[in-house]
């Protein structure tokens, strides 16, 4: 009885201060893991990043384009649940210059895949992400060793090296993954 009356008090607290009553995400293990070394790999870029100096369509490697420069490598299944992320990943590379992100979309059809990351792209407007669809569309480049199963991967790169990984594979963890990186771009 003591027990149930503290949870109550408890949940009312939260509700009255405005807390959410929500685990943290619950991640997956999914790409290159911490302190591992990033190959190259090639991707079409669909738009976002507009002074990179790619054109739409052109076949490029971000990953050696940005070379040893702080870099946020996305992997997404569905774009509409991280427009928040990539949004505030803009932002932040307004105030940090070096920091280099690309966003890579990944389907099964690659002529679909690609005009769903254009559109995408232009209907938000991101100014300094570049979006890119990996030329092994489907489940990304084979030596990232990417979850087939994850929705979104983040690899955060500093040195050449990763640094942080974050993964998921429900929606519903994909607030506090972006709330992670977030708070890991202060570390680089």
């Amino acid at each position: 009885m003591k027990s149930q009356r503290m949870a109550l008090v408890l949940v009312t607290f939260f509700v009255l201060v405005g807390g959410e009553l929500r685990s943290p995400a619950k991640e997956v293990l999914s790409g290159p893991q911490l302190d591992a070394s990033l190959g190259p790999f090639e991707s079409f870029k669909c738009g976002g990043a507009k002074a990179d100096g790619v054109e739409n369509g052109e076949l490029v490697c971000y990953r050696s384009l940005y070379s040893s420069r702080p870099q946020v490598i996305i992997f997404a299944q569905r774009l509409d649940e991280i427009e928040e992320l990539a949004k505030k990943l803009d932002t932040h590379m307004e105030s940090f210059s070096e920091l280099r992100v690309f966003i890579n979309v990944l389907g099964n059809d690659l002529e679909a895949t690609k005009k769903r990351a254009s559109a995408w792209s232009e209907k938000i407007a991101l100014k300094h992400v570049a979006v890119v669809v990996p030329l092994e569309h489907q489940y990304g480049p084979e030596q990232y060793q990417l979850n087939k199963e994850s929705l979104l991967t983040v690899v955060m790169v500093r040195r050449s090296r990763v640094f942080a990984n974050h993964s998921v594979n429900d929606v519903s963890d994909i607030k506090s993954l972006t709330d992670a990186v977030i708070a890991d771009l202060e570390k680089f």
